[in-house]
């Protein structure tokens, strides 16, 4: 009994001893990772906060030092002396066992520690400081040229900084691109974007600009975006007006309308309304196979439907997943994809833009936006753009053609 007593304990002592240089090693690798990642992150813009950084950074790298010595002095060590090492471990607890437990769940725990920190980086630093958006955007792909006015970006910098817009719930017409101050990019706490050579007086007409992101001017710095280069135009002929512009990413002509609605309701009544539309009606009517809604609706309704049973208190792990066939969309749209359906639904939303306008007295006047499918010639790149888009989206060409 006694024998079989000490060769267990032996055994426990000789596992500790060979796995001596195991523990340090894997419990240094993960926390030497998260140390380099915290290493890399960006500072945040606030002091205070940089300097709480800074100080996390000092104490990590510490810690990776120091185990790193220890992971060296546990690999020179001898067989001798990782058993004499080991014994004074079980010695310490009383228990070679026990000795060995706690250092399996040491390891396990500073391992834990280090993958938290590792996920505090990733998830925290780099998406609330915007690397991630910086890098997303720095790999952006389309080529942009810009005028040489003195302060020309490269692509790459300025698709870092239109990588970083994100949109906010808006009522009624669902979203509107968040406040952003940027060096090429700049939208208001309205969530509207900055309109530039706007410097006609109270008493100049207004002229109110409503489509989706071409309007809005992705691609495009402040002063380059259409409602811009219409001011710059209207002052130099010398006839300036108040250019306001309402563009928003991603919006279809239903929400054009009710913006639009929303604004002569609140009592901003322009003299002119100008509706670049087009290319979302189609697109979106051909993603959900429905025409006459906006972008995503199935993915509002999904998370409509988490809300409520969040709100009955039932736990979920994440939003139901519908099928379109499983909601009745009749009421709001037309089921299919078909070019008349689309037109009939834009022309209705036409002549709804122009009843309102009538009854405040605006002009309108709509642009059915050009696009590559209407462009000749095309540039090889252009030409790849729409080979992508054939090869994502079949069948797009031929339905934006007959619309």
């Amino acid at each position: 009994m006694s024998n079989r007593s000490s060769d267990a304990s032996y055994d426990a002592v000789a596992a500790l001893a060979r796995s001596l240089f195991g523990f340090a090693l894997v419990t240094w690798l993960p926390l030497a990772i998260s140390w380099i990642l915290l290493l890399l992150a960006p500072m945040p813009p606030i002091e205070s906060y940089a300097q709480l950084q800074r100080m996390i950074v000092a104490g990590a790298g510490a810690a990776t030092l120091l185990l790193l010595a220890l992971t060296f002095w546990t690999y020179r060590l001898d067989a001798s002396r990782s058993t004499r090492v080991a014994q004074r471990l079980a010695a310490s607890f009383g228990n070679p066992w026990l000795a060995l437990a706690l250092a399996v769940g040491c390891m396990a725990m500073l391992a834990a520690i280090a993958l938290a920190l590792l996920l505090f980086v990733t998830s925290r630093l780099v998406e609330d400081y915007g690397l991630g958006d910086r890098l997303r955007g720095s790999l952006d792909y389309r080529p942009l040229r810009f005028i040489d006015d003195g302060a020309a970006p490269s692509a790459r910098d300025f698709w870092a900084e239109q990588s970083q817009t994100r949109v906010r719930w808006l009522p009624l017409s669902y979203w509107a691109v968040e406040p952003i101050a940027g060096e090429f990019i700049n939208v208001g706490q309205q969530g509207l974007r900055r309109t530039i050579s706007n410097f006609a007086d109270s008493d100049s007409p207004q002229v109110f600009f409503f489509g989706g992101s071409a309007i809005w001017g992705e691609g495009a710095r402040d002063a380059y975006t259409i409602p811009s280069q219409v001011a710059q135009l209207l002052q130099a002929s010398a006839t300036p007006a108040r250019v306001r512009n309402y563009g928003q990413t991603g919006y279809v002509s239903a929400q054009d309308l009710v913006l639009f609605q929303a604004q002569l309701a609140l009592g901003n009544v322009p003299e002119l309304a100008v509706f670049y539309q087009g290319f979302n009606d189609v697109l979106s009517a051909q993603l959900q196979g429905m025409s006459g809604l906006p972008y995503h609706e199935l993915q509002r309704a999904s998370d409509a439907e988490a809300g409520r049973l969040l709100r009955q208190g039932q736990p979920i792990l994440q939003p139901p997943r519908l099928r379109p066939d499983e909601l009745n969309w009749s009421l709001v749209a037309t089921v299919g994809a078909k070019a008349g359906d689309i037109v009939d639904r834009w022309m209705a939303n036409r002549r709804l833009i122009r009843a309102a306008g009538r009854e405040f007295g605006v002009d309108v006047l709509f642009i059915w936006q050009p696009t590559l499918y209407s462009k000749a010639p095309l540039s090889e790149f252009e030409t790849g753009v729409l080979a992508e888009n054939d090869r994502d989206l079949p069948g797009f060409s031929e339905l934006y053609r007959d619309v």
